[in-house]
């Protein structure tokens, strides 16, 4: 365990574990003082600094963020995790004081689940297509990525799995097995790979590693394909491709090739810094790119891995790997090896910088710092996590595949994004679409199957500007301060609207000409300076339910004569309105 990532109950410096004896306490002390010396870390916020806080026998986790000290515990009940619930301490680094306290506890659960019928395995097995891995949670009536109505009360296997490329998050009933629904999936964004060990016959490769990147990347939010011998085709698959973000490669080769596939069960197949060169051209650069070969790290000139991945850029991107891991100076470093791995992906998701992780992952591991052995170039302030996309997207940009904003689009003069494809999906990231008063944050006409989730959308004439489309997601955005209107409807119909804040706009949500059977719950309208929804022009047979109507200056919702049978509850839940006194 590093130093920045350690269990309260536990001494754990680099890796090592001191238990306090009856006798041993000032030689516990002294390893401990000589360690900080050898090692530059500081004793100055012992494990004491929970213990007049917490009694209990949770296993907290710390880690140093900046000039704090932070102490997390992420609730679980048995094997399940308790989605959404956590304890979390944040203490001074220098000074011990106890800055804040944050928890979020349901108090509705039961000390010990129900009995757990459905194992993993039968989980797994209930869905059709190629299960990646499975874990077991309570889901929280709360939830953002599980949409499921009324929230499930038993223990549910969250199940990923791939169809066709497409990833796939399916809710098992871990009581009943039965299937309630579908998560929502990140982004197919992450590629992992092993080559053979040995050849004539080709056999082994290096499983914890490449199977380790590809657990990590899932837990960054990266879903990842992990392939052992890839193909040349494969390879070129992902290098031409407008969504993998991170690449991890562990072959024999140089900076300059890598065998990842076998021709023939004997052969092996090598790849070129070359070949990488011409693939990647007409695409995007590579974001991350872990360059395992043995001596991939040591040249990240022109013509070599590092420098083609990045595509010669040191801005939003960066590789990081081996050098010279075959020689004798690395010996210990790669008996650490995947201890280091695991601690630069373990820093990399915490949303440090990629160049952080590293250093502190040497920090970790001294054996690999230095000089040799690991290397990094590239960005050294460029962090993937929250995910980051492949695309880097501009004001005025038609998207035609999934993209991922990686930083804020200000001052658009006309519109901010028009979606150019069916079946996209834009993953906002938090990230703010600005304007100058015109046109439509994000335009999309006769487009379907589309995901839009996370944007920040505002000073435009319209927020999003949906015509004549159907079947799109528009999930957890934040749309405000538009001349016009939040989220424009006209002729669209079978589209979800599920968690979007919609403040300050002249119209919060309009519906226009024949726009029917389009679902809308969870969302907040507040404080539009004429409605908060209103149809018109025989729009009929929408959903309305679990909605939060707040201080729309005039109607919080508003239907002309030709709008009927639309439905404001959904069974038992209603909206919440403002002015229920006038509008029951």
């Amino acid at each position: 365990m590093s130093i920045l990532s350690r269990t309260v109950g536990g001494k754990r410096f680099l890796g090592y574990k001191f238990h306090i004896l009856s006798k041993g306490i000032s030689v516990i002390f002294l390893a401990s003082f000589l360690l900080g010396i050898l090692y530059g870390f500081s004793l100055a916020a012992p494990f004491s600094l929970l213990e007049k806080y917490e009694t209990s026998d949770k296993q907290f986790k710390e880690v140093q963020i900046g000039n704090k000290i932070v102490y997390y515990y992420l609730r679980k009940i048995g094997d399940a995790t308790v989605e959404k619930d956590y304890i979390v301490y944040q203490f001074d680094k220098n000074t011990q004081k106890l800055l804040a306290k944050k928890t979020h506890w349901r108090d509705d659960l039961p000390e010990k689940l129900p009995e757990i019928k459905i194992t993993q395995d039968q989980a797994e097995s209930i869905i059709q297509s190629k299960v990646l891995y499975s874990e077991l949670y309570i889901i929280s009536p709360e939830s953002d990525v599980f949409p499921i109505k009324p929230t499930p009360e038993n223990p549910c296997w969250i199940v990923r799995s791939t169809d066709q490329g497409n990833m796939i998050v399916t809710v098992v009933d871990a009581v009943k097995g039965n299937i309630l629904g579908n998560g929502i999936p990140p982004p197919y964004t992450a590629f992992s790979f092993s080559g053979p060990i040995y050849f004539n016959p080709c056999s082994d490769t290096w499983y914890e590693w490449y199977q380790g990147a590809a657990t990590w990347f899932n837990a960054m939010g990266y879903s990842t394909e992990a392939v052992e011998w890839p193909t040349k085709t494969k390879i070129q698959s992902h290098i031409q491709s407008y969504q993998t973000a991170m690449f991890y490669e562990l072959a024999h080769g140089t900076s300059g090739y890598f065998t990842s596939g076998c021709k023939d069960g004997n052969t092996g197949e090598s790849t070129s810094s070359l070949e990488i060169e011409t693939w990647i051209a007409d695409y995007p650069k590579m974001p991350f790119t872990f360059i395992g070969s043995c001596e991939g790290m040591c040249d990240t000139t022109d013509n070599r891995f590092s420098h083609e991945f990045r595509k010669g850029s040191s801005e939003n991107t960066v590789t990081v790997g081996y050098c010279h891991m075959d020689q004798s100076q690395c010996d210990n470093c790669w008996i650490q090896s995947l201890d280091w791995q695991n601690a630069l992906f373990d820093y990399m998701n915490q949303g440090y910088s990629v160049k952080y992780a590293f250093d502190q992952a040497g920090a970790d591991y001294p054996a690999c710092s230095g000089p040799g052995c690991m290397r990094f170039a590239g960005d050294t302030e460029f962090a993937v996590v929250p995910i980051v996309g492949r695309i880097s997207i501009e004001c005025g940009d038609t998207l035609t595949q999934d993209a991922i904003l990686n930083g804020d689009l200000l001052d658009c003069p006309g519109t901010g994004i028009t979606i150019g494809a069916d079946g996209i999906t834009l993953e906002g990231n938090g990230y703010t679409i600005d304007g100058t008063g015109s046109g439509a944050g994000i335009q999309i006409n006769d487009q379907h199957n589309l995901t839009i989730k996370n944007c920040v959308i505002k000073e435009f004439n319209k927020g999003i500007d949906l015509l004549f489309s159907s079947n799109d997601t528009l999930m957890n955005n934040m749309i405000y301060n538009n001349d016009s209107t939040g989220i424009f409807l006209v002729s669209s119909s079978h589209n979800i609207l599920i968690n979007n804040t919609v403040n300050n706009n002249e119209h919060g949500i309009s519906l226009l000409i024949n726009c029917d059977s389009n679902t809308f719950y969870n969302n907040i309208l507040c404080s539009n300076q004429v409605s908060g929804i209103s149809l018109s022009d025989t729009s009929q047979f929408n959903l309305f339910w679990n909605n939060s109507l707040i201080n729309n200056l005039i109607h919080d919702a508003y239907e002309d004569t030709t709008s009927t049978d639309n439905s404001w509850n959904l069974a038992d839940t209603g909206n919440f309105w403002s002015d229920c006194e006038t509008n029951p």
